[in-house]
């Protein structure tokens, strides 16, 4: 965070928005630092140190997390997968598929299952997560399950206080693009809705979950817009080349937790050389 605010504009939200929907064109480089998903480690560990060095930043929330706190499907997925007391896991649905633990790295299995639960999101989750309990004979016990996994409504608006902002994530944090219209639409307005309600405030962004090329699509473009967004953020990579970015979206460099400084510095600059990163 001190790299970036020592080499990088970091302009509020709505400067971000005022000058996307604009086309103006970004003279220096500009970063903006996002969060998705609302884990409660973003307002634990992430929160004081944006405030200690003055960045600010967005995170996009999934609000039936908020309101209903749970353990989220992927990782109740990835739990039982590294949990599992079984050599070979055999899905029997969505699909016929095995996965043998004794040749293939958990973590490796964990991808490909989720993968699986993306590609048939919406053929009956409960009953995919039940049946990939079932093989992997273990399911999450109460005390992992009842854990506060999600921020809660006053540490999401002590944020706002401090000058961070909030965005959607959409109400289920579910993938998009497998949705039909109706759906889509429901999922954007409906955590339009309340994240208005609780915070105050007009809520003009969307990452979209999971953020993949096929995660979203035209459609999702042309709701997001009629409901009343004004930016949506991707999440597969790549520059937003100066006078030429869609609104609906945004890239974003992604930064994982085994990632070294010199790597971070690198792909930073790369972006800030060729286009506006974010």
């Amino acid at each position: 965070m001190l790299f970036i605010r020592r080499y990088f504009d970091l302009p509020p939200l709505n400067d971000i928005v005022a000058a996307v929907a604009s086309n103006s064109h970004i003279k220096r480089p500009t970063a903006l630092v996002t969060f998705d998903d609302g884990y409660r480690d973003n307002y634990e560990l992430a929160f004081p140190i944006l405030k200690s060095c003055k960045v600010p930043a967005v995170f996009f929330v999934p609000t039936d997390f908020v309101d209903r706190p749970s353990l989220p499907w992927w990782d109740r997925i990835a739990f039982v997968v590294k949990q599992s007391r079984t050599d070979i896991i055999e899905m029997k649905f969505p699909e016929q598929i095995a996965f043998d633990l004794r040749t293939t790295p958990r973590k490796h299995v964990v991808k490909k299952i989720l993968d699986l639960y993306k590609q048939h999101r919406g053929r009956d989750e409960r009953k995919f997560i039940s049946h990939l309990e079932e093989q992997a004979k273990i399911s999450p016990p109460p005390h992992v399950l009842a854990h506060r996994w999600i921020i809660t409504w006053d540490e999401i608006r002590n944020m706002i206080s401090a000058g961070m902002s909030i965005g959607s994530h959409t109400h289920t944090h579910g993938i998009l693009g497998g949705m039909d219209e109706a759906t889509q639409a429901r999922e954007l307005r409906e955590s339009k809705t309340i994240l208005e309600r609780e915070t105050g405030q007009p809520i003009t962004t969307l990452a979209y979950p999971v953020g993949s090329t096929t995660a979203f699509n035209e459609i999702t473009k042309r709701l997001a817009k009629e409901i009343g967004y004004s930016l949506a953020f991707s999440y597969y990579g790549g520059v937003n080349w100066p006078e030429h970015t869609d609104p609906f979206d945004i890239r974003r460099i992604g930064v994982e937790a085994n990632e070294s400084m010199s790597l971070f510095r690198t792909k930073t600059v790369f972006n800030s050389l060729f286009g506006k990163a974010f």
